[in-house]
């Protein structure tokens, strides 16, 4: 029968999401359950922060893996002070308390990816003679607060473009499209406006497109993989016509926040407006999650 029944962690909540961010304090206990007395190295819990990118590419006859790694902070405290003789903790539940301040710099938000992740989390770590250390981890879930230039992000953005049409279309199209802010927290609704100056001999119907861009970087290379948020279509809008519409659409609430501030990996959106007719009728609008 195991001396150990289990170890666990368990940290306080500072809010309804569960979000920790820069310069946070994290309070929690580590909970040893022993069947029976033991003799004990040290008994310690560590919370860190690090991204990992890792691909792999055949270049001819040859494989290549790229992979790469930063960390952005780790610490440690002791439950069980270290010592040059085991410490003897008897049979029972032994409760400890712990506390950390996340450091105030800036870094990236909790990721996960198919080539690469960011990663927030605790760590308890039982060190026994002659045994195999016995380690808990519990994932924190880390939103970043940096925002650079975080009030023009908060101003509509506008784009317009127009497009003569060839041999067999008459006319121009033209649209112009506002979308309310550049910034969006998960579960928030983006207001798209878009006029639409038919002057062609056909009908076009636009198209909204939210894509999410995410970047991996390692060893001077780069992988880049891109992903549908959200797809939809405006109404038809006949020949010689004017039209103005207007759609809101809603952030989903799993979504995950743009990443500027990590040196492996990038995560940007982008709202991509088109028309059935003329597909170099396209305006990209950078929207960042916060």
């Amino acid at each position: 029968m195991p001396s150990v029944n289990s170890l666990t962690i368990v940290y306080e909540a500072l809010n309804e999401c569960g979000t920790f961010s820069e310069g946070d304090n994290i309070n929690g206990k580590v909970t040893l359950d022993l069947q029976k007395e033991i003799g004990v190295q040290a008994l310690f819990i560590k919370i860190k922060g690090d991204a990992d990118v890792r691909w792999t590419a055949k270049h001819g006859d040859h494989t290549r893996t790229y992979s790469a790694h930063t960390r952005y902070f780790k610490l440690k405290t002791f439950l069980i002070p270290e010592a040059s003789n085991d410490t003897v903790v008897p049979q029972g539940i032994h409760v400890y308390n712990f506390s950390f301040n996340i450091p105030p710099e800036s870094m990236p938000s909790s990721f996960r990816g198919c080539h690469g992740k960011i990663i927030y989390k605790l760590e308890a770590v039982l060190s026994r003679s002659w045994r195999i250390n016995k380690t808990v981890e519990e994932e924190i879930h880390f939103v970043s607060k940096s925002f650079p230039n975080y009030h023009s992000l908060m101003s509509p953005q506008v784009g317009s473009t127009t497009k003569e049409m060839g041999l067999f279309t008459k006319g121009h199209a033209q649209m112009d499209v506002t979308v309310n802010k550049r910034a969006y927290v998960p579960g928030e609704t983006m207001v798209i406006a878009a006029k639409v100056d038919n002057s062609s001999s056909k009908d076009m119907t636009p198209k909204f497109t939210l894509i999410q861009d995410v970047l991996y970087l390692a060893n001077s290379s780069t992988k880049h993989k891109s992903n549908v948020i959200f797809r939809m279509a405006g109404k038809g809008i006949k020949p010689q016509t004017q039209e103005e519409l207007k759609c809101e659409v809603k952030i989903p609430c799993d979504q995950k926040p743009t990443i500027q501030n990590c040196d492996i990996i990038k995560v940007e959106y982008h709202l991509k407006v088109c028309n059935s007719v003329i597909n170099p009728l396209t305006e990209l609008f950078s929207l960042n999650s916060l």
